[in-house]
């Protein structure tokens, strides 16, 4: 029988703050990845931006160890909007159509 796969261990370590205190720098270690990232509290109303997560404090300073609450959604695709309104394909017919000569009297 396999053993069940244990959890990556997800921590961060606290570099630094904002003057205001709104916002930690921090190193997030998750499995084998280092990422650099900026925690922020999450307000009512407010979009987050990212993963939302719970910080424990661990038995050293500045270490603690990450709750993933929610995850940020993947993009399913890559590249800018797609646009297909009425003022952009005029737009573009003016930009790209070819030139039409003009008839010589």
């Amino acid at each position: 029988m396999a053993k069940p796969k244990a959890a990556p261990e997800d921590v961060a370590l606290v570099l630094g703050a904002t003057e205001d205190a709104s916002q930690l720098a921090v190193l997030r270690k998750r499995g084998e990845r280092v990422e650099a990232a900026v925690l922020a509290k999450a307000e009512e109303g407010k979009p987050v931006h990212g993963d939302l997560v719970k910080l424990t404090p661990r038995d050293e300073p500045q270490l603690y160890d990450v709750e993933t609450l929610h995850e940020a959604p993947t993009p399913t695709r890559s590249g800018p909007a797609q646009v297909s309104s009425d003022a952009y394909r005029a737009g573009w017919d003016r930009l790209f159509a070819p030139k039409r000569r003009r008839a010589l009297n």
